[in-house]
């Protein structure tokens, strides 16, 4: 069951689109607002991780932001691991829980970054902006041999 409308997606004009997942709405609205007042475009908020992992298969964002504690039965790292399935984009985590065990439950999941609340919003978007430019460099047209190459070495 979906929890949110098609019309609530933006259709971004930038490159980056950005996903937000959080089920505390007064963060995501000041996460969204922080970062649309520093130019990205928020493809669209969410506070399950199954509306995620649809969002991500459906859209391809360039980047998420994901809470680790969400409404419904997945986790944030739950909703990482579905979406590593099926090809993944670069998270990041964006949470309160700051102790060993989920850290290292969220680590192995691969993010490209982990960051605690309350939220340093210069960490965050230093740590966007460096992992959107690797992106971007990675994705480039004449990189895309390379990209073969690294997709071989990881079916091998």
């Amino acid at each position: 069951m979906k929890r949110y409308s098609k019309s609530r997606l933006k259709r971004p004009e930038m490159v980056e689109k950005i996903l937000i997942v959080e089920d505390e709405v007064i963060t995501s609205m000041l996460i969204r607002s922080v970062l649309e007042n520093n130019g990205y475009t928020i493809l669209c908020s969410v506070a399950y991780g199954e509306d995620a992992v649809d969002i991500v298969r459906r859209e391809r964002p360039s980047l998420v932001l994901m809470d680790i504690n969400l409404a419904g039965e997945m986790s944030g790292i739950d909703a990482v691991k579905e979406i590593n399935r099926t090809g993944g984009v670069p998270v990041i985590y964006v949470t309160a829980n700051s102790d060993d065990i989920t850290r290292n439950k969220a680590m192995k999941t691969g993010p490209a970054g982990y960051l605690n609340k309350p939220i340093d919003f210069r960490e965050l978007l230093s740590l966007m902006k460096g992992i959107l430019e690797k992106e971007k460099i990675h994705n480039t047209p004449g990189n895309a041999g390379v990209n073969a190459l690294k997709c071989m070495e990881q079916i091998k």
